[in-house]
């Protein structure tokens, strides 16, 4: 029933009983009658066995989350080879929701092979593979499924004072209750149910004659965010297609204790559902979910501040928390825990929980909670107090109807107790040297939370930590004269129950060097063959000073550089590309050093080819993303000091797809980066565009060929190619010098292009 919540409702007049044909079958289906139109598509396949019967039945009950169904129906179609990949991703979640993972996972893994966004298949398939990591932590919790539960649908709870309120399907009315059309089962109501275990329905003003899903409180207790369908002071508003989407509303607490004042969240649309609200510890931050366009997909979580006299504009929490699929239930602790429901990240199956801390204003990674609090059915709605008692809601099996809210305690895990020495390396040059070192100072870093704790070695360089399973720490040894230990221990990992002792070795702090001597070499790229009394211009980034030097007959040039300082050397002869790299020094001083590679200097020539890394858009769009643009910003430096040659950006996709559409899309994304260049002030007549969509392919991955996907993705890439040559402007190319070579917009750009002559 958790989806319900979020499920539209349509009106449409239904003809009386007619004949049982697969038109009227697919008539209920369209309109959202779930019910009926199963019952239909089953009449028609008594008569004829027929797949698109079997695949809308299928369909239907991966809908309304059937998983028994939709299993058995699938079944009859899944290995025919014309199906769109969301069925394999339907089928392999209604096996993984039965506990049935290893049947799961090849579906898993052709899913991930057809669709285009692969995250959430590998999300599952990493799930499966690791399944006894979510059973490692069961012993902190204790589950009890409790009375107050109906056989109808009960879940979404929380706190109110010493009350639970929670949403529920069952019918405490006299006489026929309305029943919704997607499952035959009542509308939800709230519902509370005092520290006694008595249950009554919730306040009047805020239930309705259609859905009510879930309620938070501000922390006065005085107003309330509930969820419930477009419908307020009598008016049942639906989208542009009719639908009747799920809002979040407010409402007051009046001096006679009623609930009052019911008023429409300002971010509400009559085209997309927002709701399942909850309320920071101070009342500021609201936290919801929406599917509001320009999502991740699916269901996303958001939050929204208060300003002071309104809500702030929503902001999505990102990529970390949300996920192609669906995120349900957001809950944020009195400590500022994020507790959320999943489909998305990698789980025992269906919607799974998950708890997210929060470090320098953003949430971390999430972690599964694990069993008992997941299992291979659904699991959401999870909320926990300062007393670690808690609630949340599960369709899992030994329930009493179907979803069920469960009590949960958690026990306090004990901390994890952590030994380790100090050392002191007696000779540098022998790392096997060594003696033991007491009186360190042992420094330690909660880099989740951001604590801090001290102690000192013992006479014998020992020491004992005491640390919290679930973060993650930074350990410092230091001692005067020497050079400081570090360790890094993550015990964020289900699996680790106990660290070995830890070794701090600390050594001695030598002078720091005065001069790095240093190597460059010059080579022309068609050849490698050294370039000669070839200028190069250095530029130290601290002092901003530059050196013009010259090449001797080796294409080398030698000096000593500053230590741990950032440098930028480039090379522009007449005739060549201009090509210059950044690189820093260390403060080592036995060996010279050089660049990574010799400075590759290419000549100008016409139809030169150079891939331009990272461009990347979303899936089918076009629009210039902030990462593409920082890509782009390469070119465009590149244009600026080349200015004798004219180039075209060529798009390229791969083979999946239509010829046409992948056509179409290349021209599209070709032309947005020639715009964007050309609006970072490039001259339009420097820059054409091109679309070559699957044309040039680099590999055999054509159409008809499974390819991995890294392989598809070397197809998919952004080129510049030299359209022309200026020779005037090469011949009257005037010398860099030392004022010329750089300036404050070109220094941080050199060598970032990553250009691969083809």
């Amino acid at each position: 029933m958790k989806k319900i919540i979020f499920l539209p409702i349509l009106f449409a007049c239904v003809t009386g009983y007619a004949q049982l044909t697969l038109k009227r079958a697919d008539k209920y289906f369209s309109k959202y009658n779930f019910e009926k139109s199963a019952y239909f598509y089953k009449a028609f396949l008594f008569k004829k066995d027929d797949a698109y019967a079997q695949l809308q039945l299928a369909k239907i009950y991966a809908y309304v989350n059937n998983s028994v169904e939709t299993v058995r129906w699938y079944k009859e179609v899944i290995d025919r080879n014309d199906l769109e990949p969301i069925h394999y991703l339907n089928y392999a979640q209604a096996l993984s929701s039965l506990g049935r993972y290893q049947e799961a996972l090849p579906y898993y893994e052709k899913y991930k092979g057809l669709a285009s966004d692969k995250l959430l298949a590998e999300e599952k398939v990493y799930g499966i593979n690791h399944i006894n990591e979510f059973f490692q932590d069961s012993a902190l919790y204790q589950v009890k499924n409790l009375d107050f539960n109906s056989i109808d649908s009960d879940f979404a709870p929380m706190f109110y004072g010493d009350s639970v309120v929670f949403s529920s399907a069952r019918s405490t009315d006299f006489g026929l209750k309305r029943k919704f059309s997607w499952n035959n089962k009542n509308y939800l109501d709230l519902f509370y149910v005092d520290k006694n275990g008595k249950v009554a329905k919730f306040d009047k003003n805020i239930n309705s004659k259609y859905h009510e899903g879930s309620i938070a409180f501000s922390p006065d207790k005085k107003t309330a965010y509930f969820t419930r369908n477009n419908y307020n002071n009598g008016k049942f508003d639906r989208s542009k297609k009719g639908v009747n989407m799920i809002n979040m509303y407010s409402a007051t607490l009046n001096s006679h204790g009623k609930w009052s004042s019911i008023t429409p969240f300002k971010y509400n649309s009559n085209d997309y559902s927002t709701g399942e609200p909850s309320v920071s510890l101070d009342g500021n931050t609201l936290y919801f979910i929406s599917d509001k366009p320009g999502g991740f997909g699916g269901t996303d979580i958001y939050k929204s501040t208060w300003t002071g006299t309104d809500w702030s504009e929503p902001t999505n929490l990102g990529h970390k928390v949300n996920t192609e699929s669906n995120e349900r239930t957001p809950f944020i602790s009195e400590e500022g825990i994020l507790y959320f429901a999943s489909e998305g990240h990698f789980g025992l199956g269906g919607l799974d929980s998950y708890m997210a801390e929060i470090n320098n204003g953003s949430f971390l990674s999430p972690k599964n909670m694990g069993s008992p609090i997941n299992s291979a059915s659904d699991d959401f709605g999870f909320i926990l107090n300062p007393k670690k008692v808690g609630y949340f809601a599960s369709d899992r099996v030994g329930g009493k109807g179907d979803d069920d809210i469960y009590g949960v305690h958690v026990n306090e895990q004990p901390p994890m107790k952590i030994t380790g020495k100090s050392y002191w390396r007696t000779d540098e040059e022998d790392i096997y040297s060594r003696k033991i070192l007491s009186d360190v100072k042992i420094s330690v870093q909660n880099i989740n939370t951001g604590t801090m704790q001290e102690l000192y070695s013992d006479e014998l360089g020992g020491f004992e930590l005491n640390l919290n399973a679930g973060s993650k720490y930074e350990v410092i040894a230091s001692k005067e004269n020497l050079i400081n230990s570090a360790a890094f221990l993550d015990l964020t990992k289900k699996h680790i129950k106990k660290i070995n002792p830890i070794e701090m070795i600390l050594v001695k702090n030598l002078p720091k060097p005065t001069k790095v001597p240093f190597e460059f070499n010059i080579v022309d790229n068609a050849n490698n063959l050294p370039m000669a009394n070839t200028s190069l211009f250095l530029l130290n980034s601290k002092t901003k000073k530059v050196q013009k030097l010259l090449t001797d007959e080796f294409g080398k040039y030698k000096l000593d550089l500053e230590p741990n300082t950032e440098y930028v050397v480039k090379s522009a002869p007449k005739g060549y590309l201009v090509h210059c790299v950044s690189f820093g020094t260390t403060n080592a001083v036995k060996e010279t050093q050089t660049t990574a590679e010799p400075l590759k200097l290419r000549k100008l020539e016409l139809n030169q080819k150079m891939e331009v890394k990272n461009v990347l858009y979303d899936v089918n769009k076009y629009e210039i993303r902030s990462d593409a643009a920082l890509e782009l910003n390469k070119v465009v430096q590149f244009i600026k000091d080349n200015p004798s040659i004219t180039v075209e950006l060529g798009a390229h996709t791969d083979a999946r797809g239509s010829s046409i559409a992948n056509t179409t899309l290349s021209t599209k994304r070709a032309q947005a980066a020639r715009d964007y260049i050309v609006a970072q002030g490039v001259s339009s007549n420097n820059i054409s565009f091109k679309g070559y969509g699957e044309s040039q392919l680099l590999n055999l991955c054509k159409d008809g060929v499974t390819c991995l996907d890294e392989l598809h993705a070397q197809n998919r890439r952004t080129e510049i190619k030299v359209t022309g040559i200026n020779k005037n402007l090469v011949s009257d190319a005037i010398e860099l010098n030392e004022t010329t070579a750089f300036d404050k917009n070109r220094e941080s750009m050199c060598n970032r292009l990553g250009l691969i002559t083809k």
